[in-house]
């Protein structure tokens, strides 16, 4: 038997456990039926399932924050300084463990020049520190571009770097 506090009172009978439960107003807990003698824990039964409520829970928050997707809109005008703070940003959420959406709003005649968009978007991914993993592929929409990443976990880094565009390559002055 067990105390309530987690020290080993001793080895009783199942009539002098339940007298002594009784006597100090709290439940037998079984611990392990497969142990010889059977180990049981003094507590409050109503605490446990609290308890156990409570971690599951926990769980389950955890599990949710995880699969949490955010949104990072970017302008087919953007700065680089402002690329530079909402690339910090989307990089804080993907080591968060989520998923990032990142949208690049086009107007009017910006929609015509799809190749430097793309550009723009693929500076914007290479600007994020974490290696990344896309979700869904560069997607064109009516008035955007779109698309999804996740922190790629796999040991398999370097080829992510490549796949990166370095925005030093790139001038900001060829998309102006």
């Amino acid at each position: 038997m067990i105390s309530q506090d987690g020290k080993q009172i001793g080895v009783f009978s199942l009539a002098e456990a339940i007298t002594m439960s009784e006597k100090e107003g709290l439940d037998l807990v079984l611990v392990s039926l497969k142990a010889q003698p059977p180990v049981i824990r003094l507590d409050d039964l109503k605490k446990v399932f609290y308890l156990e409520k409570k971690k599951e829970r926990q769980e389950r928050r955890e599990k949710k924050k995880g699969s949490e997707l955010k949104e990072v809109r970017i302008s087919f005008q953007e700065a680089q300084n402002d690329l530079e703070r909402k690339a910090n940003q989307a990089t804080i959420f993907l080591n968060d463990g989520g998923q990032v959406q990142v949208r690049l709003s086009m107007r009017g005649r910006q929609r015509l020049h799809l190749d430097l968009a793309e550009t723009k978007l693929k500076i914007f991914l290479g600007l994020i520190l974490t290696p990344i993993k896309f979700v869904q592929a560069i997607k064109k929409q009516p008035n955007f571009l779109i698309t999804t990443v996740v922190k790629d976990r796999s040991n398999a880094k370097n080829e992510n770097k490549n796949e990166k565009i370095d925005s030093e390559k790139i001038k900001v002055d060829q998309i102006k």
